[in-house]
C-alpha cells in the first residue's frame, strides 16, 4: 500500500534489526550492527549508512523473523503496524514508524512454536508459520495497540 519494503535482518552477535529498504541504500553491515558501530575495516569515506527502523539486543531473541504490515481492519489500533517476531525466543512484536523512525514498539505475544515465517492473505490478515509446520492466524480483534 505504501511501497515500503520491510526487511528483518539477523545480526552478527549483538543486535537484530528491522529496516525499510530502498534501492541503492547502504544499511551499514559490517560497519554497523543495527545502530551500533561494529568495525571500521570496510568503512568508506563519505558513505551514507541508513539506520534501521527498529533493533533489539540479543537478550530479546537472537534471530529476527520479518513479517508484514497489518491492513485487514482499518478500525483496528493495529492497522498500519508492522508485525514481526523472533525465531528462537518466539516473541512477537508490533511497531509503528514515521519516516523510517521508530514511533512505538510493543511485544504483543509469544508464539506457540519457533517463528519461521509470516504470511498475509488478500484481506490483510497476518499468519504466523511455526517451525513444526503449524500455521496460526493472528487475531487482532479486541486487542489494542498502545
Amino acid at each position: 500500500m505504501t511501497g515500503n519494503l520491510w526487511v528483518g535482518d539477523v545480526g552478527q552477535d549483538r543486535y537484530e534489526k528491522v529496516c525499510i529498504v530502498r534501492r541503492g541504500e547502504n544499511h551499514g553491515w559490517n560497519v554497523y550492527e543495527a545502530f551500533a558501530p561494529f568495525s571500521n575495516r570496510y568503512r568508506r569515506e563519505n558513505e551514507i549508512y541508513v539506520p534501521p527502523v527498529f533493533a533489539h539486543a540479543r537478550k530479546f531473541g537472537p534471530s529476527v523473523t520479518g513479517g508484514f504490515v497489518y491492513r485487514a481492519d482499518p478500525r483496528s489500533s493495529f492497522y498500519g503496524t508492522y508485525v514481526c517476531g523472533d525465531y528462537e525466543s518466539r516473541r512477537i512484536f508490533a511497531l509503528t514508524q514515521e519516516n523510517r523512525a521508530l514511533k512505538k514498539v510493543r511485544q504483543i505475544g509469544t508464539a506457540p512454536q519457533r517463528i519461521v515465517s509470516f504470511g498475509q492473505d488478500e484481506s490483510g490478515e497476518i499468519y504466523l508459520v511455526g517451525y513444526e509446520g503449524m500455521i496460526y492466524r493472528m487475531d487482532f480483534s479486541g486487542a489494542i495497540f498502545e
